[in-house]
């Protein structure tokens, strides 16, 4: 039966834990922030337009050249 070094164990686990695993969950929380970020600005740019669009309008000065 073989035995399992517990120095090579005790030298590996922080190895894999700071390696591996914590870059991953800090790769994946940034880009989870910067899609609520880009959600959230896509939302205040639709807003945005849509008042520009309706002031637009309200002048009236007839529809614009690019819509």
């Amino acid at each position: 039966m073989a035995r399992i070094d517990s120095s090579f164990v005790a030298i590996q686990t922080p190895v894999i834990a700071a390696g591996v695993v914590a870059p991953q969950r800090v790769a994946a929380g940034l880009l989870g922030a910067f899609g609520v970020l880009a959600i959230f600005l896509a939302a205040v740019l639709r807003e945005v337009l849509r008042m520009r669009w309706r002031a637009w309008c309200a002048a009236g000065e007839g529809r614009p050249l690019w819509r």
